[in-house]
C-alpha cells in the first residue's frame, strides 16, 4: 500500500510536464477549470452559468474560454446552484432561462452578493462561441474592450476595514435621527490597522475631533458609477494619511485607539435626510469579504432545523469546522459573538441549518499562506475510494496532498 501511495505522489507532483500538456482536457462540469494564468482572489470566485437544454453543446463552445483563463466554475442552469459563493458571475442570457428572460433582476434579487453580473444575449451555442473567441483574442475576460455593448453590471462594495480578528460588527446603524450613535462600530483593538474599505482620495483629516464627536478620524470619497460616496473612519491615532492622497482598498489608513471604531457612509444626493449626518447610509449591506466563514467557538455545536433551540439536531459541530453563512457578509458580522441571535449555515455535509451565532466568529475560507513557499490549494485525496483514483495530470499543480494511511493493515489494535 505505501509503494502504491508513493507511486500517485510522484505522478502527481513529478509530472508537471504532462500536467501542462493535458490543458486541452475538457474540465469537469462544476468544479474549478482552466490552467492558462495564475488566479488570483477574484479569478478563482468566477461563475460562468449555461443553459441546461443542449447543455453539451454549450459546454463544447465555452472550452476555449477555459483554456485560456485562469479558474471558472461551470454552473449547468442556476436551478439548485446558489451563486452567492461567486464574486462575479458570467451569466448566458438564453430564451426561458432566468425569471422573465432577464438575468440581471433574477441575480440581483436571488443572488445579492454577486458583486459583478457579466451578461451574455445569445441563443445558441456557436453565438456564444464566437464573443468568447473576441475576448480571447484581447485576453479580455469580462469582455470590457470587445464592444458587447452594455453588459457588464457591478455594484459598490466595501472591503472589510480591519486587520482585527475575531471580525465582527459590535453595532449596527439606526435610522432614528436622535440616535447618538451614527454610522456603526467595528470591532477592535488599540494599535489595529485600520483599513480603506474603497478605493478613492482622501478629503478630510481631523486630528483632535471635532463636532462629529468621534475623535480623530480620516474621511474618502469615491465616485462609483456615477455616484459618489463619502467614508469616514473615525475613532484614531497615528493617522498615516493626508488630505489629497489616493487609496485603495485594502491601504493601511490609521490605527485604531480603542476596542471599537466607527465607520460612517454618506451616498451623496441619494441618503437619508434628517440625520446628524446628511445622506447617510446603512454600510452593512455593502459590506464584501471573499472567503468568508464561520466557526464555533467550541466543539459540539448544534445545527438546528429553525433558528430556535426548539428545532431539531440536523448536525452537530467542532471548533476546527469551517462553516458557510448563507446570509450577506454585513448581516453574518452584524450576528456572530452576539446573545440571542441566529445564523443560516451550510456544513461540510452540504446540510443548510441554524447556528446558535453567539457560539461563532467569523474566519477566512483561504489563507493566504500556511508556510512559507508552500502553494495552499491542496486535495484530501483517498486513492482507494469506490469512485476511483483522479487522473495526476489533473492534479499535477497542488501544493499539498492529505491522504489516510493504514499503518496496522487492519493488523492487531
Amino acid at each position: 500500500m505505501l509503494r502504491a501511495i508513493l507511486n500517485l505522489l510522484g505522478a502527481l507532483f513529478g509530472r508537471k510536464k504532462q500536467a501542462d500538456d493535458a490543458a486541452d482536457i475538457a474540465p469537469p462540469v462544476n468544479v474549478l477549470a482552466g490552467t492558462a494564468q495564475t488566479a488570483t482572489t477574484h479569478d478563482i470566485s468566477h461563475g460562468f452559468v449555461l443553459p441546461d437544454r443542449n447543455f453539451n453543446q454549450w459546454l463544447e463552445a465555452i472550452q476555449p474560454y477555459l483554456q485560456h483563463f485562469g479558474r471558472v466554475a461551470v454552473i449547468r442552469d442556476v436551478r439548485g446552484n446558489d451563486l452567492n459563493r461567486f464574486r462575479n458571475v458570467t451569466a448566458v442570457q438564453a430564451p426561458s432561462m432566468w425569471v422573465n428572460d432577464d438575468a440581471l433582476t433574477h441575480i440581483r434579487r436571488v443572488y445579492p452578493m454577486v458583486v459583478k453580473v457579466d451578461l451574455i444575449r445569445v441563443d445558441t451555442p456557436q453565438k456564444l462561441a464566437d464573443v468568447l473567441a473576441q475576448r480571447i483574442a484581447q485576453d479580455d475576460r469580462f469582455g470590457v474592450l470587445t464592444g458587447e455593448g452594455k453588459h457588464i453590471f457591478e455594484r459598490f462594495i466595501l472591503h472589510w476595514p480591519s486587520d482585527y480578528r475575531p471580525a465582527r460588527i459590535v453595532s449596527g446603524f439606526s435610522r432614528d435621527p436622535n440616535a447618538r450613535s451614527i454610522g456603526i462600530s467595528i470591532a477592535s483593538e488599540r494599535g489595529a490597522k485600520v483599513l480603506a474599505a474603497a478605493t478613492g482620495a482622501v478629503v478630510k483629516v481631523v486630528l483632535d475631533g471635532d463636532a462629529l464627536g468621534i475623535g480623530p478620524y480620516v474621511r474618502t470619497s469615491t465616485v462609483f458609477d456615477g455616484v459618489q460616496y463619502v467614508i469616514t473612519y473615525g475613532g484614531l491615532r497615528n493617522i498615516r494619511v493626508s488630505p489629497g492622497e489616493a487609496v485603495k482598498y485594502g491601504d493601511m489608513l490609521a490605527e485604531a485607539n480603542g476596542d471599537t471604531w466607527k465607520l460612517i457612509v454618506q451616498k451623496i444626493g441619494i441618503g437619508n435626510a434628517g440625520q446628524r449626518v446628511h445622506d447617510v447610509i446603512d454600510p452593512v449591506p455593502l459590506i464584501y469579504w471573499y472567503g468568508l466563514m464561520v466557526r464555533p467557538v467550541d466543539d459540539g455545536l448544534r445545527i438546528r432545523s429553525v433558528d430556535s433551540t426548539d428545532g431539531k439536531i440536523i448536525a452537530k459541530v467542532g471548533r476546527f469546522d469551517l462553516l458557510e453563512p448563507l446570509e450577506t457578509h454585513g448581516r453574518t458580522l452584524l450576528r456572530v459573538g452576539k446573545q440571542d441571535q441566529w445564523l443560516r449555515v451550510r456544513v461540510e455535509s452540504n446540510k443548510t441549518g441554524y447556528a446558535a451565532a453567539w457560539f461563532l466568529e467569523a474566519a477566512d475560507k483561504i489563507p493566504t499562506s500556511v508556510f512559507d513557499g508552500v502553494n495552499p490549494l491542496g486535495v484530501n485525496l483517498d486513492m482507494f475510494h469506490q469512485l476511483g483514483a483522479p487522473d495526476p495530470a489533473r492534479l499535477g499543480n497542488l501544493g499539498w496532498v492529505r491522504l489516510p494511511y493504514n499503518v496496522s493493515a487492519n493488523v492487531g489494535s
